[in-house]
């Protein structure tokens, strides 16, 4: 697909200054195991307007509707507004607040940004989602072993339980510590990482 967006890059600036090294939240963030960036964060880091690239966004959407179902997820603005009860509710509108990607989906919104800044800047972001993917593997990795551990602990816990009556009174302790335990690790497991970033 020759994806050839209408904006092109704002050359100019302080580089030094723009490629200062994010921190991984910053660009990426996680939404389960699926690493996502969103069109405000795009905006910001290659110096567009938003809106140019709501317009490229939607005109990449255009091309092919399958390839934006997987890759691409619209947000509309939210109200805040008082119920007749006296509560404080929110409540979507039509209008467009911003879109959320996938790395393919922003591959390929980015690829026709030209110019060399753009060119160094998807280099950052490319390292940028790498970081995030080995950060979110290493924190999985370090999670189920703890689990395993917690586990085997309770399995231990559970057999000197029923072997010995006077080590039921350990074995309610122990049940106490270690099942919460194991129930906050498996939550851990399946967290959003890193909620959705908001900017100003």
């Amino acid at each position: 697909m020759n994806y050839k967006p209408k904006t092109q890059l704002k050359v100019g600036g302080k580089m030094a200054e723009l490629m200062k090294t994010p921190s991984v939240t910053e660009w990426v963030f996680s939404q389960g195991d699926d690493l996502k960036t969103d069109s405000r964060i795009v905006a910001k880091v290659f110096k567009k307007e938003h809106k140019n690239v709501l317009r490229d966004i939607r005109e990449l959407i255009g091309r092919d509707s399958e390839f934006a179902r997987l890759n691409f997820e619209l947000l509309n603005k939210t109200i805040t507004y008082v119920d007749k009860d006296g509560e404080e509710k929110e409540t979507e509108t039509a209008q467009t607040s911003h879109y959320i990607m996938t790395f393919d989906g922003f591959i390929m919104l980015v690829m026709g940004y030209s110019g060399e800044e753009a060119f160094k800047i998807k280099l950052q972001y490319i390292k940028v989602f790498n970081a995030m993917r080995k950060l979110l593997t290493d924190n999985q990795y370090s999670l189920i072993e703890q689990l395993h551990k917690a586990v085997l602990a309770e399995k231990v816990s559970s057999v000197m339980g029923t072997l010995a009556g006077k080590a039921l009174n350990r074995r309610k302790t122990e049940k106490r510590l270690y099942q919460p335990e194991i129930e906050r690790l498996k939550r851990e497991l399946q967290p959003d990482l890193f909620s959705s970033i908001y900017l100003n």
